[in-house]
């Protein structure tokens, strides 16, 4: 592996919340990064990927901030192999971003863990910080917690209570409470989530730069951590084609 300019969407969320900037990131912001992030997961899934641990640390910003790049498959599951277990059968992922069915260890997890995981990184491009924060670690007492806070967030419309109209629109909140559904089986997928009209006006990326970048060691190429016989299948799933039209976002 080798150093690269590039850096994680993580490192630049903590980069400009440590700076005090408000709002973080403009609306037109964060649509034209989930539509990229949106559609790299939708074709993971057409080709019986789940990629189980997204996060901001496993989304890398190009160097000229107009392209994000899905990375670190190391927990990928290919749903389509008979030699996989399916993708619920041990927990695995980051915490903050898991999934209600991983945590109660249900049967009906599928591709939508990915769509969760998508919503809480939505949720955090537009508060500047994750969605679900618990103080404990990451066992038992952890899924607990994490549950706990969940739960909290969606009893009594309280998601809405944090993304009201002043912050989130009303189209951009049918995406967001769409992917973050509790129940796998009303959770919006990566596909059904492009096609919202929050997307009709979709541009082309632009995050603002920071006066300091700290450089990342990137990810290892999906030949890496993908037997030979699947890469195939990946084939330009980290990347998706940028949107002609550029959206104005300052």
């Amino acid at each position: 592996m080798e150093l690269t300019g590039e850096t994680t969407l993580r490192s630049n969320l903590r980069h400009r919340r440590r700076r005090h900037r408000r709002p973080l990131l403009s609306e037109a912001t964060v649509r034209a990064a989930m539509w990229q992030l949106l559609t790299c997961a939708r074709t993971m899934h057409e080709r019986g990927v789940v990629h189980r641990d997204i996060k901001p640390g496993n989304v890398v910003v190009g160097e000229d901030h107009r392209s994000l790049k899905l990375c670190d498959l190391g927990l990928a599951m290919d749903t389509t192999s008979s030699e996989s277990p399916p993708p619920h059968s041990k927990r695995a992922g980051t915490l903050a971003y898991m999934a209600p069915c991983v945590l109660l260890g249900k049967g009906d997890c599928n591709a939508r863990v990915d769509a969760w995981s998508l919503g809480c990184v939505m949720a955090e491009l537009v508060r500047g910080r994750p969605l679900f924060e618990t103080n404990v670690g990451d066992d038992d007492d952890g899924e607990v917690g994490q549950l706990w806070a969940i739960y909290e967030v969606h009893d009594g419309g309280g998601l809405r209570e944090m993304f009201h109209e002043e912050v989130l629109s009303k189209e951009g909140f049918e995406v967001l409470s769409g992917l973050l559904a509790f129940e796998s089986g009303d959770r919006l997928t990566a596909d059904a989530s492009l096609g919202m009209p929050w997307f009709d006006k979709v541009g082309a990326l632009a995050l603002p730069k920071e006066e300091v970048v700290v450089p990342v060691v990137a990810a290892a190429p999906v030949a890496a951590v993908v037997p030979e016989k699947k890469k195939r299948r990946l084939a330009g799933v980290v990347q998706p084609p940028l949107p002609k039209k550029t959206a104005k976002v300052f």
